[in-house]
């Protein structure tokens, strides 16, 4: 337990540590902006490869159990697709697992495409602790982003005071959370440093470092989302007109390329991490 305590000890002095020559760093527009869809490009063989692995493996997960991706639709349903009754224990579980597997695709594809890791079968089925920390980052990370709900639910549940100061007070208070999603966009390259294996930088000093790149970020990330929600909707519109017919290699397209989209999805973000990084710590990065 002693150990446990040293060692978390050590790494709060190393994240919150401040050296001098920590400086803002202008992050370059349109290639943050452009650059992970740039990257997504240039590395597809990579994204196919692992992609289509994963995509597999979660299609044969929701299926079997009888979560894919066709019986969203009541058509689908009505025609008897293999679709079982909601149940949000059930949900849970396999959103749990899923967060798994897009953690084991992040972390690959990033050593893959940026830390030169062989693309073969060795390297695909091997975890090791660099897994676990990133599934521990990403995990936080989605905690951190789930304070504005929070905020949310505790707004809507108040009940009004006669006093206009402390409902003045509890509004400000509770409005805080809002804003944290808006802050931690300046720490998405403590992802790519994780998924590398490498040592954090202090916060900070990335806090310093990102300094005036607030805009940049936020378009960048805005495009990642734009590109996402018209990718998904057309997709849902697409998959709509053929709900109905029931035939399985339509449940099984449908779960697969669904699932592939997921993983594009995922791919942007990471190359929307590792370009933080590349640009904030340029001749900095000490692979270990």
């Amino acid at each position: 337990m002693s150990g446990l305590f040293s060692y978390l000890k050590q790494r709060t002095t190393e994240y919150i540590n401040y050296r001098p020559d920590d400086k803002a760093v202008h992050l370059p527009f349109l290639r943050m902006i452009l650059g992970p869809v740039s990257l997504w490009v240039d590395y597809l063989k990579n994204f196919l490869w692992l992609g289509g692995l994963v995509s597999a493996v979660l299609s044969i997960m929701y299926l079997s159990a009888g979560m894919g991706y066709m019986c969203i639709y009541e058509a689908a349903r009505t025609a008897g697709e293999n679709c079982v009754d909601f149940s949000a224990s059930y949900f849970i579980l396999f959103s749990c697992a899923k967060l798994l597997i897009l953690t084991y695709f992040a972390v690959k594809f990033y050593n893959v495409c940026y830390n030169n890791a062989p693309l073969n079968w060795c390297y695909v089925f091997s975890i090791g602790k660099v897994y676990f920390h990133s599934l521990g980052m990403v995990v936080l990370f989605l905690l951190l982003n789930t304070i504005p709900f929070v905020s949310l639910y505790l707004l809507y549940i108040r009940v009004p005071n006669p006093d206009w100061r402390i409902e003045v007070l509890y509004f400000a208070v509770v409005s805080i959370g809002f804003l944290v999603p808006f802050v931690l966009i300046k720490f998405y390259s403590l992802l790519a440093f994780t998924f590398s294996g490498t040592s954090l930088p202090s916060i900070r000093g990335l806090w310093v470092k990102n300094s005036g790149n607030m805009m940049t970020l936020i378009l960048s990330l805005g495009l990642i989302f734009i590109i996402g929600f018209f990718s998904f909707l057309s997709f849902f519109n697409n998959f709509k007109l053929v709900a109905g017919t029931n035939p399985v290699y339509i449940s099984i397209t449908a779960e697969f390329l669904y699932n592939l989209l997921v993983l594009m999805f995922v791919a942007l973000f990471v190359n929307h991490c590792y370009l933080q990084r590349k640009y904030l710590f340029e001749g900095n990065q000490n692979e270990q």
